[in-house]
């Protein structure tokens, strides 16, 4: 048999031997036309085991080796195989060496929205934020906010826009620095922790 496979079964009613990869495909017995059931044809325990130990090479690389190693271990492995890219939206194809480098940019996957949590694909998630309930694009760093913490984002003391320039926002008070550093500073000044602080700004 050109495929041949690692079990092999006999036809209880004439004895013939077929492999694995052979048998689905019968509708008949090719000897004794049997109908290919569980019943009628069987494990050959002793064949299989020595075919296990057949040497073959891979047609598609270099490998030579027992035929047990290559229906179990190399085949999974086989850089040469075809596969296609994870992403199942992706219909892409290629060889294992070559997969990789196409799924590290592929954008034909799912993410979820960091503000809806909503699943979208990656190469339509700029769509989806532009009209997302939950998000609100900042002007100032041009970056999408959670509509509940735009001004909390903007705040010159405990916020995180790029485009804002972290400073103490007590009256008076001209420290400025990052805005861990700002956070850090008020929080200290007047003795709140830091959920204390953010409290008192929205507040």
């Amino acid at each position: 048999c050109s495929e041949l496979q690692l079990v092999v079964s006999t036809c209880c009613e004439c004895s013939i031997l077929l492999c694995s990869d052979c048998l689905p495909s019968l509708t008949s017995c090719p000897q004794c036309k049997a109908s290919p059931s569980s019943e009628k044809f069987a494990p050959n325990a002793f064949v299989s085991k020595h075919t296990k130990t057949i040497k073959v090479k891979c047609t598609l690389c270099p490998w030579t080796g027992d035929l047990y190693d290559f229906k179990m271990v190399h085949v999974e492995g086989c850089i040469e195989v075809v596969v296609k890219c994870k992403n199942k939206e992706c219909p892409y194809k290629a060889t294992r060496s070559l997969i990789a480098q196409h799924e590290a940019s592929c954008q034909t996957y799912f993410v979820r929205c960091a503000f809806c949590d909503e699943s979208v694909l990656y190469n339509h998630l700029q769509d989806h934020l532009r009209s997302c309930q939950e998000c609100v694009l900042c002007e100032i760093c041009n970056e999408y906010q959670l509509k509940s913490s735009k001004e909390l984002h903007l705040h010159s003391t405990v916020g995180w826009c790029a485009g804002v320039t972290p400073k103490c926002s007590e009256s008076g008070c001209s420290f400025t620095g990052t805005w861990q550093q700002v956070s850090e500073h008020f929080s200290s000044k007047h003795g709140l922790t830091t959920e204390q602080l953010v409290h008192s700004v929205l507040t």
